[in-house]
């Protein structure tokens, strides 16, 4: 799969895992699927509803 590399941080996106100066950081699934997330729309803005299936999937999406 491929790594991310941004500033001092490289994300691997096969073994899941983001590192910072070669250690690994921690962080929770959903933290990292937003991460993920946002590195690929690559500045572009990310709406609510696109976080939310990606994260908790389609069937969480509901209008108030």
């Amino acid at each position: 799969m491929s790594v991310i590399r941004f500033h001092e941080f490289e994300l691997d996106l096969g073994a899941y895992e983001l590192h910072r100066d070669g250690r690994g950081v921690k962080l929770e699934r959903m933290p990292l699927d937003l991460l993920i997330q946002l590195i690929h729309k690559q500045g572009d803005l990310l709406n609510r509803d696109e976080i939310v299936a990606q994260i908790w999937g389609p069937r969480r999406l509901r209008r108030v």
